[in-house]
């Protein structure tokens, strides 16, 4: 499941997710499939009030379980899902969630409560403090080379940079985006940043 979302595949990850929660009988692993469940729904944007349950009850047992690594990234996505809905403790629990990730173990930089938190300032409108983050995720991305999680946040990048009005930067960085999503197998992003790109014309 994992695979397929960062391949662009979420509908099929959606699937796998929803055969492992029902297979799942161990409560640490069923926390941390409730909170990928979560994170695909939001990103497809077609169930809020489903990953948002999800979320809670990924926190809920992490809490339970007294299990600092399944709650950073159950607070993670928590802060993603109120990002998306305009929960005001979704910063909160991002913070807190940034606070734990140490001991969430190897995590994609796409996948991090950092980037999360980022994305959730852009929706915000906080667009410098988004910028300025996403850009510190990418330095760190590029030298620890973690090549699948660039197109994501070249993308990011581009979208931020819509946003604030400053239309070339925007253009290099979905271009960036664009290009790192072809080296890397990943349509959905390589979309993204095609779409970023026509906004931009388009405007």
């Amino acid at each position: 499941a994992r695979m397929h979302t960062f391949q662009g595949s979420r509908r099929r990850a959606l699937v796998l997710l929803r055969e492992a929660l029902a297979e799942a009988e161990e409560p640490r692993l069923r926390a941390t499939v409730e909170e990928r469940l979560a994170s695909t729904l939001t990103v497809l944007r077609e169930d809020l009030r489903e990953a948002w349950e999800h979320t809670r009850r990924s926190v809920q047992e992490a809490e339970r379980l007294d299990d600092p690594g399944v709650l950073a990234r159950g607070l993670s996505a928590l802060g993603f899902v109120g990002g998306v809905v305009g929960d005001p403790e979704a910063v909160p629990a991002l913070e807190r969630a940034i606070g734990l990730e140490e001991h969430a173990g190897y995590l994609f930089a796409a996948e991090r409560p950092s980037f999360n938190l980022a994305a959730v300032l852009m929706y915000r409108g906080e667009l410098g403090p988004a910028r300025e983050l996403f850009t510190l995720l990418y330095r760190e991305t590029a030298e620890g080379g973690d090549e699948g999680s660039l197109a994501w946040t070249a993308d990011n990048l581009a979208n931020a940079e819509f946003l604030a009005d400053d239309w070339d930067s925007a253009l290099r960085w979905a271009r960036e985006g664009g290009e790192l999503a072809a080296q890397t197998g990943q349509p959905g992003q390589h979309a993204y940043a095609k779409a970023t790109t026509a906004l931009v014309h388009a405007c």
